[in-house]
């Protein structure tokens, strides 16, 4: 009888398990990294929304500037978008995010008014963030969404794989690094 019951509660947490894992996304794996970063604030949709109808509130006389907010909101409530928020003194910043098999796609970067410092050291740190995590930033939408940020974007879009490759390699497997460092610098070298 003890077998039996000892069976069946392991059966349970089996399932129970494996249930679980299945609701584990892409996404909540992202989320859960970030949060160890310690740099960025992984807020909640609501959270989110609750700091754009703040600056909206602030900036109530600025018509452009409430729908440029008022179309993030709506980005920022399909399944698969999840927002990133920026807290630094002088710069508060919303990252719309929106998780794909294998890119991280920035689709609209959302700043408060207020803000006197630009987002260049703060999206240099996601991307180097995502890059080790071997993500694959991509910020091609945003070029759309929001011309402010397009220099910044346009420079880390110039990052070339092999650049890439570094940043993981630092992270992942020095060893690893220091041989392809040692290989691209020889190329420069050679070139010259």
């Amino acid at each position: 009888m003890n077998v039996d019951k000892l069976f069946k509660i392991l059966l349970y947490f089996f399932l129970f398990n494996m249930n679980v894992s299945f609701l584990y996304t892409k996404q909540d794996r992202l989320r859960v990294q970030l949060s160890k970063f310690n740099k960025f604030g992984v807020i909640g949709k609501n959270e989110c929304c609750d700091i754009i109808n703040k600056w909206k509130q602030e900036n109530i006389e600025d018509k452009e500037y409430r729908i440029m907010l008022d179309k993030g909101m709506r980005q920022i409530f399909d399944n698969n978008v999840f927002p990133l928020f920026v807290n630094r003194i002088n710069a508060q910043y919303i990252i719309i995010n929106l998780v794909g098999e294998e890119n991280v796609n920035i689709i609209n970067i959302l700043d408060n008014k207020k803000n006197t410092w630009h987002i260049d050291k703060a999206i240099m740190e996601y991307h180097v963030f995502l890059v080790e995590q071997n993500y694959n930033p991509n910020y091609y939408e945003l070029k759309n969404n929001n011309m402010k940020h397009f220099w910044n974007i346009f420079i880390l879009n110039l990052l070339s794989e092999e650049e890439n490759k570094l940043i993981y390699f630092k992270k992942n497997n020095y060893i690893k690094f220091l041989e392809e460092d040692t290989i691209q610098k020889a190329k420069k070298r050679n070139s010259k």
